[in-house]
């Protein structure tokens, strides 16, 4: 049932892969798939003959390298950890020139210091040996911004907790009303 077919061209034996049908040289006698991707793709069919869902992963590009590679997740981004290093490492020393980086350590510390070093959720202080983190009340990746009205004061457990979820807006009016009055009062 094998689909494979061969040319021969100046001492070349091409044959074409099984999966995607394309054109390529086997290293040997009797590889039937041009690639890892290809050949893993035909036995995650094999395993789920019902054609459950499956993600069938496809070659990517390396965004700091550009080696082409196969990820091990759909988004996975770096074909190796050091790139992923690499480019975090890149990208905070270009926030630490442009100055970026600064001006985010100054608000969260302002948010802290607004909200009295206390979890805005549960009421926990450092002082209960408690990681206080700066919360985005309209998180970055559903377009908030950070400025100090949409940054408030919340231990590692509720911001993990909460994730990227948005309040509802009558919470999410009672938190930005809250910041805005500390930030007013701080003012004067």
């Amino acid at each position: 049932m094998t689909n494979t077919k061969e040319t021969t061209c100046l001492a070349q034996t091409y044959k074409y892969c099984t999966i995607c049908g394309e054109e390529y040289i086997p290293r040997a006698t009797n590889q039937k798939y041009c690639s890892l991707v290809c050949r893993t793709n035909y036995y995650e069919k094999q395993r789920n003959p019902r054609h459950q869902k499956i993600v069938l992963l496809t070659r990517k590009n390396c965004v700091l390298c550009g080696r082409v590679f196969l990820p091990k997740q759909p988004t996975q981004r770096f074909c190796k950890v050091e790139c992923n290093r690499k480019h975090h490492k890149k990208k905070y020393e270009m926030a630490l020139i442009n100055g970026t980086s600064e001006h985010y350590l100054k608000l969260r510390f302002e948010a802290f210091k607004r909200d009295n070093f206390t979890c805005q959720y549960c009421g926990r202080t450092a002082q209960d040996s408690v990681r206080l983190v700066a919360d985005h009340i309209i998180p970055r990746s559903k377009g908030g911004k950070d400025n100090l009205n949409n940054l408030i004061t919340a231990c590692e457990e509720c911001n993990l907790g909460k994730s990227d979820v948005v309040l509802k807006k009558h919470q999410e009016k009672k938190f930005k009303r809250i910041a805005e009055k500390k930030h007013t009062k701080d003012a004067l």
